[in-house]
C-alpha cells in the first residue's frame, strides 16, 4: 500500500488548486461561476474585464449557470446573502494590492453583489502615463468550496494610446468593403496593458492607405475597437506615393507609436502629451527606397517601464533585408526612446562592411538585462549570433562572446526575440532554438521539415508561446521549455495571434458579420484551427475522483506492457479540452483541464471535469463485480493479507502497510532549474525542501553586496514538465534600485493639525500664531537686502496680482513662473491642496502657508526619518547628507556631532563633494536671517539606491532691522551720546558756568545811562 500513498501525494503536489473547487476560466473553455462587469464592460464573456474612469469603480456581480446541478440562480444568491455571504475582490499589480468586500444587501431587481470602489482607494494618481494593468480576483467561499473568477482592471485615464485620435474616424461602411483585400493583420499591445491593443492592416493596391484600430478590452468586447484613416496624419505634404503606401509592421512602444509603411518609418509625438490629432515624424534612411521598407522588419524587446528606472529605456531597431551598396553605411539601425537620433546597429560598419560583405544582420535586439547587443546573422551556408557589450547604450567593437554558429540544418533563420519580462532568448526559423544566458549557448527546441516559423507570440502572464508558421499553423509551447505542440492550420486568412493581460491565447480575423468589423475567438478550438488529430475517440478504464460535488477528476487507464501506439490513443490529449465527455448510458461532463503524469504506472492522464448531468450508478444486477466483498487479515508484523471475495471465488494479496513511526512517505522530488538573468547583479543562493505540510519550498537569499543598479530576471523551470503543465515555469523581475515606497521625511519639531493648515491659525503656548500666510507673489530676499529680492521662485502666485518689492532692476530682471506660466489668474493655475501643501520647490507657486518662528531661530533640532510604507526610522550614519538654500540665502548655520570613528569617513566623503556633508543624527539649525528661508535636504550617493530628498520651510518674523538701518541708528545714537558726555566734560575740565551764561542769554538787558553835572566860575 505504498505506492498509493506516493500517488496521492504527487497528484496533490501537481493539481493543488483543484481541491480549492477553483474554475479556470482564463481559455475561454467555461463560462466563469462568477461573473462581474463595471460600467463599460458586458456579462456573460470569458473574462471578467473592469475598467476605472474619473468616478468610483461600480462592481457588480452575478452566479453563472453552473453551480448545482437543475439550480436557480435567484434562488442561489438569495440564500447565499441570507447566510452572510458575498464575494470579495482582489486588486493587484507588481506595485499594489487591495482587498475589498461587496455588500451583504441586494440593492438591484436582479439579484447581484454591488461594490462602489473610490478611484483613490486605488490609485490618486490621473495623469497620463504608462501604468500597469491590474489583475482582479473574484472569490466566493462557501462551505469547503471556493468559487474565483479571474479579470483585469483598466485604468482608461491614464494609458496613453486612449486619449488620442490616430487620424479620421473611419465609417464602417467604408471600411468593410476593405476586409477582402488585407494580405495581413498587424496587432501590437501596449507593455504595460496588454488589453489595450492596436491593429494595423497591410493591404493590396485595391484599399492602400493606414487604417488603424484601437481596442481597450483586447478585442473580447462587441463593437470596441475604433478605426482611424491615419494616412493624412502621416503624409503630412500628401505625398502621392505616401498617400498610396500601406502598413508593414507596427510596434506600440511605453510612449510612442512606431509605424513601418512601404514608404518609410514614422513615429508619433510623445503619447504622454495629448492633442486633438496623433502626428508622426518620418526618419529618414538614406540609400532606402520602397522595395526596401516592403521586406523590412522591426525589432522590440517588450517591457513595461510604468516604474522606469535610469537603467531602463525602449529600444527599437529596423533591418533591411539587402546587402549594403557604396551609399549605405549599415542595413540595421537602432534607437532608444524617443527614438530621435537613430544609429548604425554594428560598430565600425566600414571595416566590417570590408571584411564580410555576405553576411546579413536577420534581427537585433538590446538585453538590459546584461547591458549587451544581440545580433542574428546568416550567410549563404549558416547562420549564428553573437553579442557585444554595450558602451554608453552603444555597442562595443569586442565580442562579449564567442559567436554561437548553429548547425547548417537550421537554415534559414527568420526572427529573434526574448520572452516578456524574462532572459529567455528564442531564435526561430525552420527549427526553434533557446538560450538561456543571453546568447552565450543555445538548445534546440523544434524542428521543423517543410514549415518556416515566421513569428512568435508571448504571454509573460501564462508564459504561453504560440509560433506561426509561413503556412498560419500554430505550435504551442512554454517559456524555459524543451517542448513544443503542433496545434493546427487556421481557418481564417489572413489572421492574426494576440495574447491579453491574463494571457487568453486567441486568434482575431476580419468579419463583415461584426459591428466594428473584427472578430476573436479562442485559439486552440475546433472552431479556429483545422485539427492534426481529428479523431478523438478512445475506449479505455476511467477511474473517477470526485473533488466537489460537480468537478471530478477521470483518470485513464494504460494496461502495463502496452505498445506505444495503443498507449498512446488511451491517454487523454489537449484535443480533449473543451469538449464532453459522455457515459454511454446516463450522465456528461466538460472537459476543463488536462494533466500529465507519467510517474503513476497504469494512469500516465487525467482531465478535471465539471459534471453537467450526473452520470448513472450502477446496481450489482448491472455489474455484478459491486458484490464482490474485501476482508484484512495480519499475516505477521508488517505483513497483511488482502481477500477479495466475489461470489465463490476469493483472491488473496499479501501487502506490506506503513503503520510505524518509521514509516516515512517519500516523495519524488521534482528537478527544477534556476535561471538568473544578470547572475552579476547580486548574490543568490537558494535552499529546497520539502516542509511540514508536505509542500516544495525553495528559498531565496538574495543580497547585493555593492548597490549595483540594474534589472534581472529569476525563473524556476521543472525539468520534467511539458507543455501541458499550467505552470511549468515561474518568473521573477528583481531590480537592484531604490524601493517605490522608500523616502526621507523631515520631522517638523511642533505638529500642526491639519485643520489648523486650513484655518491659518496655530498659538503656541505663548500666544504666538504659527502659521504665516505668505503675499501673493512673495519672494523671499537676497544678500543685498530685505526689498532686493533676486530668486526666480515665487511663492503664492497670482499673475492677476502685482509683483511686491519689484524696483530695483535685477529684481525685475528675476522671478518666474512655474505652475502659473503663460496663466492670467490663479484660478488658472489649478493649484491642487496636495501642491499647496507640498514643500517641494516646483509647487512653490502653489505654496500659501508656511511655518513661521519668531527670532532668533537658534539649535533648531532638523529631525530626519527615512520611511518606507509603515516604518519609520531616524537617519544615522551610514547615511551622510547636504543641506542647502535653494533661494541662495547665506545667514544661516548648522551644527552636528561627529564621533570619532566617522571623522575620516566624513573626510573622505567630503573631498569628493564641493557641499558641506552632515550627519543627519544631532543637526541644528540657526537662523540670523529674516522671513522665508527654505531649504533642501539630500543623501549623498553611495550609501543608498534611492535619491532620497526632502525639503523644508521657515518663515522667521519679528526679527531686528536690516542693515544698513539697524546700523545707521546705532551709529547716530552712538554720536549723539560720545557729543554729551564730551561736552560735559570739556565743561568741568575748565570751568565754565555754562547755566548764568545760558541765563544771561534769555535775560533782558537795562540801559544805564551816566547823569551830566554842571558848576559855576568864579
Amino acid at each position: 500500500m505504498r505506492k498509493p500513498l506516493l500517488y496521492a501525494a504527487v497528484l496533490l503536489w501537481m493539481v493543488p488548486d483543484l481541491l480549492l473547487g477553483k474554475t479556470y476560466t482564463n481559455k475561454g473553455v467555461t463560462t466563469s461561476k462568477l461573473d462581474c462587469s463595471s460600467s463599460k464592460s458586458f456579462l456573460n464573456e470569458a473574462i471578467i474585464k473592469l475598467y476605472l474612469s474619473v468616478g468610483n469603480l461600480e462592481v457588480k456581480c452575478f452566479f453563472m449557470p453552473g453551480i448545482k446541478i437543475n439550480e436557480n440562480r435567484n434562488e442561489t444568491i438569495h440564500l447565499f446573502v441570507s447566510r452572510g455571504l458575498a464575494p470579495s475582490l482582489t486588486v493587484t499589480n507588481s506595485t499594489y494590492a487591495g482587498t475589498f468586500y461587496f455588500n451583504l444587501s441586494l440593492e438591484s431587481e436582479i439579484p447581484s453583489w454591488i461594490i462602489k470602489i473610490p478611484r483613490e482607494a486605488i490609485s490618486r494618481n490621473k495623469g497620463i502615463t504608462p501604468v500597469e494593468q491590474w489583475f482582479v480576483t473574484l472569490s466566493l467561499q462557501e462551505g469547503l468550496e471556493t468559487f474565483t473568477a479571474e479579470g483585469t482592471l483598466l485604468d482608461l485615464l491614464r494609458e496613453p494610446i486612449l486619449q488620442w485620435k490616430i487620424g479620421k474616424v473611419l465609417p464602417m461602411k467604408r471600411f468593410f468593403p476593405f476586409l477582402d483585400h488585407v494580405k495581413r493583420i498587424i496587432i501590437t499591445r501596449s507593455p504595460c496593458a496588454n488589453d489595450v491593443a492596436v491593429v494595423g492592416l497591410k493591404c493590396t493596391s485595391h484599399c492602400l492607405g493606414i487604417y488603424i484600430g484601437v481596442s481597450s478590452s483586447g478585442f473580447w468586447h462587441e463593437n470596441d475597437t475604433k478605426w482611424y484613416n491615419a494616412t493624412e496624419n502621416i503624409c503630412v505634404d500628401l505625398d502621392e506615393d505616401c498617400v498610396v503606401s500601406t502598413i508593414i509592421e507596427m510596434i506600440l512602444t511605453n510612449h510612442f507609436l512606431v509605424i513601418l509603411t512601404s514608404m518609410g518609418l514614422y513615429v508619433s509625438s510623445d503619447l504622454r502629451y495629448p492633442k486633438d490629432q496623433l502626428r508622426f515624424t518620418r526618419v529618414q534612411f538614406c540609400g532606402f527606397d520602397t522595395a526596401d521598407f516592403l521586406i523590412a522588419k522591426l525589432w522590440y524587446n517588450e517591457r513595461c517601464l510604468a516604474n522606469k528606472e535610469n537603467f531602463e529605456d525602449d529600444y527599437l531597431a529596423i533591418t533591411f533585408e539587402k546587402s549594403r551598396s557604396i551609399t549605405q553605411t549599415d542595413t540595421c539601425f537602432y534607437s532608444k526612446d524617443p527614438f530621435k537620433s537613430w544609429k548604425g546597429c554594428i560598430p565600425n560598419a566600414k571595416r566590417a562592411r570590408s571584411r564580410r560583405i555576405s553576411i546579413r544582420l536577420v534581427s537585433f535586439l538590446i538585453d538590459q538585462e546584461m547591458d549587451t547587443a544581440v545580433y542574428l546573422l546568416r550567410d549563404k551556408k549558416q547562420c549564428y549570433v553573437a553579442v557585444r557589450g554595450l558602451a554608453k547604450g552603444e555597442p562595443k567593437l569586442r565580442m562579449k562572446f564567442p559567436n554561437f554558429m548553429f548547425p547548417q540544418t537550421f537554415y534559414p533563420a527568420t526572427g529573434m526575440a526574448f520572452h516578456p519580462r524574462s532572459h529567455f532568448l528564442y531564435v526561430y526559423g525552420n527549427q526553434v532554438w533557446l538560450s538561456y544566458d543571453g546568447g552565450n549557448s543555445f538548445e534546440i527546441v523544434a524542428n521543423f521539415e517543410n514549415e518556416i516559423i515566421m513569428w512568435s507570440y508571448h504571454s509573460f502572464h501564462t508564459s504561453s508561446i504560440i509560433f506561426l508558421s509561413n503556412s498560419t499553423t500554430l505550435y504551442y509551447s512554454k517559456a524555459g521549455l524543451h517542448s513544443y505542440k503542433k496545434m493546427g492550420q487556421s481557418r481564417f486568412h489572413p489572421v492574426g495571434v494576440y495574447f491579453d493581460h491574463v494571457g487568453s491565447d486567441t486568434l482575431v480575423y476580419l468579419t463583415n458579420s461584426s459591428l466594428d468589423g473584427i472578430a476573436v475567438t479562442v485559439a486552440f478550438s475546433n472552431n479556429s484551427l483545422i485539427q492534426v488529430e481529428e479523431d478523438i475517440k478512445f475506449k479505455t478504464a476511467l477511474a473517477p475522483q470526485y473533488i466537489t460535488t460537480t468537478q471530478v477528476l477521470f483518470f485513464a487507464y494504460v494496461p502495463k506492457n502496452s505498445p506505444a501506439a495503443l498507449s498512446h490513443d488511451l491517454q487523454f490529449r489537449e484535443r480533449h479540452v473543451g469538449r464532453r465527455l459522455q457515459l454511454k448510458s446516463i450522465g456528461f461532463a466538460e472537459i476543463l483541464k488536462l494533466m500529465t503524469h507519467e510517474e503513476i504506472e497504469g494512469f500516465p492522464s487525467s482531465v478535471l471535469t465539471n459534471l453537467q448531468s450526473p452520470f448513472e450508478i450502477e446496481t450489482p444486477t448491472m455489474s455484478p463485480s459491486l458484490a464482490s466483498a474485501i476482508r484484512i487479515e495480519k499475516h505477521s508484523n508488517i505483513l497483511f493479507k488482502i481477500i477479495l471475495t466475489s461470489g465463490k471465488f476469493a483472491f488473496k494479496y499479501l501487502v506490506e502497510f506503513c503503520i510505524s513511526d518509521h514509516c516515512i512517505r517519500k516523495y519524488q522530488v521534482p528537478r527544477i532549474k534556476a535561471i538568473t538573468g544578470q547572475p552579476y547583479l547580486m548574490d543568490i543562493n537558494t535552499r529546497v525542501y520539502w516542509d511540514e505540510t508536505d509542500s516544495y519550498t525553495l528559498d531565496l537569499n538574495i543580497v547585493n553586496r555593492y548597490l549595483r543598479k540594474g534589472i534581472t530576471s529569476i525563473s524556476f523551470v521543472i525539468w520534467q514538465s511539458t507543455v501541458l503543465c499550467d505552470t511549468p515555469v515561474i518568473i521573477l523581475t528583481l531590480k537592484s534600485s531604490c524601493s517605490y515606497s522608500k523616502y526621507m521625511s523631515y520631522v517638523p519639531k511642533y505638529a500642526i493639525k491639519r485643520e489648523d493648515w486650513d484655518y491659518g491659525q496655530h498659538k503656541d503656548e505663548r500666544g504666538f500664531n504659527m502659521i504665516k500666510t505668505l503675499p501673493k507673489n512673495y519672494r523671499p530676499p537676497s544678500n543685498m537686502g530685505i526689498a532686493i529680492p533676486l530668486t526666480n521662485n515665487f511663492y503664492n502666485a497670482d499673475p492677476s496680482k502685482p509683483r511686491p518689492r519689484n524696483y530695483h532692476p535685477l529684481s525685475k530682471k528675476t522671478g518666474i513662473y512655474k505652475q502659473c506660466l503663460n496663466k492670467t489668474t490663479r484660478e488658472e493655475c489649478k493649484c491642487t491642496k496636495e501642491q499647496k501643501d507640498s514643500e517641494s520647490i516646483a509647487f512653490s507657486d502653489c505654496k500659501e502657508k508656511v511655518a513661521r518662528f519668531l527670532y532668533p531661530v537658534s539649535q533648531y533640532p532638523i529631525l530626519l526619518h527615512i520611511k518606507s510604507e509603515e516604518l519609520s526610522i531616524p537617519m544615522d550614519i551610514p547615511y551622510l547628507v547636504t543641506i542647502s538654500e535653494v533661494n541662495d540665502r547665506k545667514n544661516w548655520n548648522l551644527r552636528q556631532t561627529v564621533k570619532n570613528e566617522m571623522k575620516r569617513m566624513k573626510s573622505h566623503v567630503e573631498s569628493l563633494f564641493t557641499d558641506a556633508v552632515y550627519n543627519p543624527n544631532g543637526l541644528k539649525l540657526s537662523i540670523t536671517g529674516s522671513e522665508l528661508f527654505h531649504f533642501r535636504v539630500k543623501v549623498i550617493p553611495g550609501v543608498t539606491f534611492c535619491n532620497l530628498v526632502d525639503e523644508f520651510q521657515i518663515y522667521v518674523d519679528s526679527a531686528p532691522l536690516p542693515f544698513p538701518g539697524r546700523v545707521l541708528v546705532a551709529s547716530l545714537t552712538a554720536v549723539v551720546i560720545g557729543g554729551i558726555i564730551l561736552m560735559v566734560f570739556m565743561v568741568e575740565l575748565f570751568n565754565i558756568n555754562i547755566w548764568v551764561s545760558f541765563k544771561n542769554l534769555f535775560k533782558k538787558k537795562n540801559k544805564v545811562v551816566a547823569e551830566k553835572t554842571t558848576g559855576e566860575q568864579g
